[in-house]
């Protein structure tokens, strides 16, 4: 009768376990005014250090899905606080055939708007490691 307990009990763990899991992931969840549903909200206020000039075609960054004129607010870890042209050589070089998260701001003539975009580094039949030319903003 006591092996018959402790199942029960296990049972009753697991089943526990999986309603606090319902709880967290299921349902409706009631937001603060400060919290928002779109995961690119903290980055309105961002100011862009990067604008791109130029993309080449078939290069990693076209086919990220970089445009002409779209505002760079975020490469990888690096944002307009902590920008510098040795930072940005350096998470570029790094980062060959790895993931960049970039967060961009597309003009209003264009859709509008910020985009979250992945950039992978490497080399292709044109020079550098991307394939666009991006100018700081001044």
């Amino acid at each position: 009768m006591m092996a018959g307990t402790a199942k029960k009990s296990v049972e009753t763990k697991t089943q526990e376990k999986s309603r606090m899991e319902e709880g967290k992931n299921g349902g409706s969840k009631i937001l603060s005014p400060s919290q928002s549903l779109d995961p690119l909200e903290r980055f309105k206020t961002m100011k862009a250090f990067l604008v791109v000039d130029t993309v080449s075609p078939d290069s990693p960054a076209e086919r990220a899905g970089l445009k002409q004129f779209d505002e760079i607010l975020k490469l990888g870890s690096i944002n307009h606080k902590n920008q510098t042209s040795e930072a940005l050589r350096n998470i570029v070089a790094h980062s060959e055939g790895k993931p960049i998260e970039l967060v961009v701001k597309r003009g209003n003539d264009r859709g509008g708007g910020l985009e979250k975009l992945i950039l992978v580094p490497k080399r292709w039949r044109g020079q550098g490691l991307l394939g666009c030319f991006l100018k700081p903003v001044t």
